[in-house]
């Protein structure tokens, strides 16, 4: 009997565990590719209100940065000549860009909840000097 009792137990604590599993399906895991000068994928779908963890391996020889922004926030750091380059990894502001610098041949990773305002973050960029110019480029996706 007693044998029985703890397969039963065995059992229940899988059923435990599997829930367990399910409680983590809110946070989406999307793997990216940064090379001279291209994201992999070139576009990912994302809704509002969902959270996305973005695994990001730089394949390329020089850093590159995975930018969340819009296209008048890049406008206007492209208008400014770069100048203010490296100022925004230090605080991100409401409604301003998100991103990490990752360098040659490193690994790293963003977390993001996407806002509901979705012309927030539009555009995957890498805006080293030269290489959004050079075409690195993403597209966000609203689904």
């Amino acid at each position: 009997h007693d044998d029985h009792t703890t397969t039963t137990h065995m059992d229940e604590h899988e059923g435990d565990h599997d829930e367990h599993e399910g409680d983590t399906d809110g946070v989406r895991t999307v793997d990216v590719v940064m090379n001279e000068f291209t994201f992999s994928p070139a576009e990912v779908k994302v809704s509002a209100g969902e959270t996305v963890q973005f695994k990001i391996v730089n394949e390329g020889a020089v850093p590159h940065e995975f930018r969340l922004s819009n296209a008048h926030r890049i406008e206007e750091h492209l208008a400014s000549g770069h100048e203010d380059h490296g100022d925004e990894g230090g605080h991100h502001e409401e409604g301003g860009d998100l991103l990490i610098e990752i360098a040659a041949g490193a690994s790293g990773e963003l977390i993001v909840t996407f806002p509901d305002d979705t012309t927030l973050y539009t555009v995957i960029a890498c805006l080293l000097p030269g290489h959004y110019e050079a075409g690195m480029e993403g597209q966000l996706a609203y689904e």
